[in-house]
């Protein structure tokens, strides 16, 4: 009977264990989102699970290239704008902490009378305030999708294809949109 004094310390550490575990909830496990685009838009398709918006100047992709950095590229109409920033998951909470530099990839026409002929770009560095988004992560058919305030984030299959990643960035060293926004 003298073992029953420890019960109650047993009880305590068995408690405390619990409580810090580290596990998150089952399909929020995932830390990392390096290697992956998705698309940001004001909308979310729940039968498909995409993010949608059928809109101009409200929907973006996010290039999660590390364990900790991406690349957000917004679309109005023929225009584009890039920002990096830095990521960070904990709990069931993405949080996306925009840097002060963003590069506007402007679309002039060549000839405005010809709206097909080719595309000429000007490229506008400029510095902006800082910003941060924050998700709660939910999840759709075992993948991680994000819910914020006013937009939702989903895994963009129709880009999430081997290499994507590669070619969006060789296209933005191409066009110096890389090393403006200071990444290496």
């Amino acid at each position: 009977m003298a073992y029953l004094k420890y019960i109650p310390i047993v009880c305590l550490f068995a408690g405390l264990a619990a409580c810090n575990s580290n596990k998150q909830p089952q399909g929020h496990a995932q830390t990392s989102l390096a290697g992956t685009v998705y698309l940001f838009a004001p909308e979310f398709d729940s039968t498909t699970g995409a993010a949608t918006g059928a809109c101009d100047c409200c929907s973006g992709n996010a290039v999660f290239l590390t364990d900790s950095t991406f690349v957000m590229i917004d679309y109005c109409e023929a225009d584009y704008s890039y920002t990096k920033g830095k990521y960070y998951i904990t709990g069931d909470e993405l949080q996306m902490d925009f840097d002060t530099i963003a590069v506007q990839k402007n679309n002039t026409y060549a000839d405005e009378e010809k709206p097909d002929s080719p595309a000429v770009y000007t490229f506008i560095t400029q510095h902006i305030s800082p910003a941060t988004n924050i998700y709660k992560i939910k999840g759709f058919k075992g993948k991680p999708t994000f819910a914020g305030e006013n937009e939702y984030g989903c895994i963009d299959t129709g880009i999430n294809k081997q290499g994507i990643i590669a070619e969006i960035i060789a296209e933005m060293k191409e066009e110096n949109t890389w090393q403006k926004l200071g990444l290496q």
